[in-house]
């Protein structure tokens, strides 16, 4: 439970939408550089500035992305310095460093905190290889979504499957497809697709001909999930890969073609690849 709400609470874990975008960029150039590279070309770019915990009116202060671009005043102050730009016979012009902002800083905490989340569970792999993972569903959940900030799909994958055997969780079923349809693995989306269907209607069968007539029509997410699939591998191709699922989706197949037939009345057909 303590690992639980740790992962909950991770700064990863609760960065806007518009933090998200910047930190999938700082993700692909740490799994470019590495940490301690990264670092170094942080210190090379930026000015860092220590901020003591507890100073006066520092929890006040508004969050500004753009705070902490060094002014015209501030860069003149620093010509001739080790930070401003100098010219050297044979090299570049050096450009001035520009204080980090919390915003950048806010993201490398993120970062920090989810490696070491991540090595964390790789050495509980490492030292238990044969252990049967005991762990909720909830658990197994966050840890998928840490892989997934990681782009670390093998272990996001591990991840969602663990929480998919131990409960129905139509985020994990998603991420899944998401996963999958990425790679371009048809029949596993879209067995996760019809995982979707089995969880928003598990009642439908072959006399209900419009399961969803009562409510006014499919769910919107679990419409948009079919028609990114289908504009991802053309609507025979999801049309042939139903006729592959595991005789564990033979139940939910019914309500899956339903769903198909409300995509393709729609006009969603996808290209032919």
């Amino acid at each position: 439970r303590e690992l639980l709400k740790s992962l909950e609470s991770c700064p990863g874990a609760l960065l806007s939408p518009v933090e998200c975008a910047a930190y999938e960029v700082l993700v692909g150039l740490h799994r470019q550089l590495g940490w301690d590279e990264l670092l170094k070309q942080r210190s090379q770019v930026f000015l860092m500035v220590d901020v003591l915990e507890g100073e006066d009116g520092a929890d006040e202060e508004e969050d500004d992305p753009e705070e902490g671009i060094v002014s015209s005043e501030l860069g003149s102050s620093y010509q001739g310095s080790a930070v401003a730009s100098e010219e050297v016979p044979g090299r570049p012009k050096r450009l001035p460093k520009r204080l980090c902002s919390k915003f950048l800083d806010r993201l490398f905490q993120a970062l920090h905190s989810d490696l070491g989340f991540f090595n964390d569970w790789r050495r509980e792999q490492e030292q238990l290889p044969r252990r049967p993972a005991h762990s909720s569903g909830a658990l197994w959940m966050q840890r998928g979504s840490l892989a997934t900030r990681l782009q670390q799909s093998g272990q996001a994958e591990l991840a969602f499957r663990l929480c998919q055997a131990r409960c129905a969780c139509p985020r994990a079923s998603l991420e899944l497809l998401g996963i999958y349809a990425k790679f371009d693995h048809a029949v596993e989306a879209v067995a996760q697709l019809a995982v979707l269907c089995g969880i928003a209607a598990p009642d439908v069968g072959p006399n209900d001909a419009r399961p969803w007539a009562r409510c006014g029509g499919w769910p919107d997410w679990l419409f948009e999930a079919a028609a990114k699939l289908i504009c991802r591998f053309d609507i025979s191709a999801v049309h042939a890969a139903a006729g592959q699922l595991p005789d564990v989706c033979v139940q939910v197949r019914f309500a899956l073609a339903e769903l198909l037939r409300a995509a393709g009345d729609a006009g969603v057909e996808g290209t032919g690849r």
